[in-house]
């Protein structure tokens, strides 16, 4: 069993970040930070994926911000939850 950890995100900045971990043709896009620095960067934001996600789990620490997010994403179709502390979910 190979499961491979790709980084793809914060080159040059410090917000951005996130990983893709791969395992048995899954793909799982871990910590998907937004940019916040300058309006070219918080553009990249919000373009659209080619396919949406099958889950998306919100864990951002503010409530308002959690939901403000969910209510964006559902626009485009995403699934999300809204993770609380130390829940546990299984990837199937």
């Amino acid at each position: 069993m190979t499961i491979e950890l790709q980084f793809l995100g914060a080159a040059g900045t410090v917000t951005g970040s996130r990983f893709m971990l791969r395992q048995n043709g899954r793909h799982i896009l871990i910590d998907c930070g937004l940019f916040q620095d300058g309006r070219r960067l918080k553009e990249l934001n919000w373009q659209p994926c080619p396919v949406p996600p099958q889950q998306t789990f919100i864990v951002h620490g503010e409530s308002k911000a959690r939901q403000a997010l969910q209510a964006d994403l559902k626009q485009w179709g995403w699934h999300t939850k809204l993770p609380t502390r130390e829940a546990v979910f299984s990837i199937k």
